[in-house]
């Protein structure tokens, strides 16, 4: 029989575990070869979860740097620097970028903590035959996210770890398309 005091004890310690946590977690993975692609559109996808209780969260989505147009703009320009991928609109591929905001309950049986995450990130999808029933599906082919728990609300990284994946794709992308002096 535990006492009121242990439950207590271990939700407090539970508690002050989880606002010490704070985690970020790449996850990178290319199942396809980018050699040969030559244009991309770019999309910006933007989304929260859990916000209608948090309006100090809500309102970090609206900073500037964070809108969806501001991203498009800055990943657009820095393909075009440091590439040869044209960004062309109607092109077959699309590198997408995706922020998703998300705040959740985590509950133990002695206490209630909020979850504070993103994930941050950017898949390049390109229409992909399925052979056994011969049917075209967008799929992503290269991708690159950062998850971010944490106890607190942080948003404050998401750009940067939107420029590492992009970095990570162009280095990939350079890598099988080298650049002819």
């Amino acid at each position: 029989m535990t006492s009121g005091a242990d439950k207590t004890a271990r939700g407090i310690a539970f508690a002050l575990f989880f606002t010490a946590l704070v985690q970020a977690v790449e996850v990178r993975a290319q199942s396809a070869p980018l050699a040969g692609l030559k244009t991309a559109r770019v999309e910006v996808v933007i989304n929260g979860t859990g916000l209608e209780r948090h309006p100090e969260l809500a309102r970090a989505l609206e900073n500037p740097d964070i809108l969806p147009e501001v991203i498009k703009t800055r990943l657009e320009l820095e393909i075009r620097r440091s590439s040869g991928l044209q960004i062309v609109p109607a092109a077959q591929s699309t590198l997408r970028a995706v922020v998703v905001v998300a705040v959740t309950r985590v509950e133990n049986p002695t206490s209630r903590v909020l979850a504070y995450s993103y994930t941050a990130g950017i898949n390049l999808e390109e229409p992909v035959l399925v052979p056994r029933n011969k049917i075209v599906v967008r799929a992503p082919i290269w991708q690159s996210y950062v998850i971010y728990a944490s106890s607190q609300p942080n948003l404050s990284e998401i750009v940067p770890d939107l420029d590492r994946a992009l970095a990570q794709f162009l280095n990939d992308y350079l890598a099988a398309n080298p650049r002819v002096p």
